[in-house]
């Protein structure tokens, strides 16, 4: 996110009720428990926002840092993380400005955070570099068909900013061993998301 896109997402933080609810994203649920049943690992959530999947991540014992655009969102997490007496570690910074220290992470994330396609390829050169050897990295995003079947359950409305098969595997297959990489029509339950989604998933693997 970056400029007026950061402060569209502190006003859409600033109610009480949760954007994109408290649960955490099913997928990341699904691949976490396959892929890493012991909690030790270090992971990079991009594009955080109000912090559900963080903090789930760090109910299970992970370590977890956590980017975001939104101050406001940033601010709801750690204000719950304090609460529960969990540690995440919160940067507020636009992925535009923020580069990872390199092979640091187990796993790095990418929930629905959607970037222009210049700015997209370099943060996702740039996630695939902050992964340790064997780590993951997890994306799920809307896919174009969002746009083309003209879907109400969510994501930009700028079609260059949705995800299909092909941009991924150009931004990643470079780097990363591709395990998952598919775009599926699903039925989605996310806050204010709800409905029919065309929605893009990939793991790919650091070898």
């Amino acid at each position: 996110m970056i400029g007026n896109e950061c402060e569209q997402w502190n006003r859409r933080y600033s109610t009480e009720d949760w954007f994109f609810g408290h649960s955490p994203n099913q997928f990341l649920v699904e691949q976490i428990q396959q892929l890493c049943p012991s909690p030790k690992a270090r992971i990079l959530s991009l594009g955080e926002g109000e912090g559900r999947d963080a903090l789930w991540l760090a109910r299970q014992g992970f370590q977890v840092t956590a980017i975001d655009g939104s101050e406001v969102g940033l601010q709801k997490l750690n204000r719950v993380a304090k609460q529960e007496n969990l540690v995440i570690e919160t940067i507020h910074r636009d992925l535009a400005n923020y580069e990872p220290m390199k092979g640091q992470f187990e796993f790095v994330l990418s929930f629905f955070c959607h970037l222009k396609p210049v700015l997209r390829s370099v943060v996702h050169h740039r996630a695939a570099q902050a992964l340790k050897p064997n780590g993951y990295l997890i994306l799920q995003a809307f896919a174009p068909g969002q746009r083309q079947e003209n879907l109400s359950s969510g994501g930009p409305k700028d079609i260059t900013m949705l995800y299909d098969t092909a941009c991924l595997e150009q931004d990643f297959a470079k780097y990363l061993e591709i395990i998952v990489l598919e775009e599926r029509k699903v039925t989605i339950d996310c806050g204010r998301h709800q409905g029919k989604a065309i929605i893009t998933f990939f793991v790919g693997k650091l070898t």
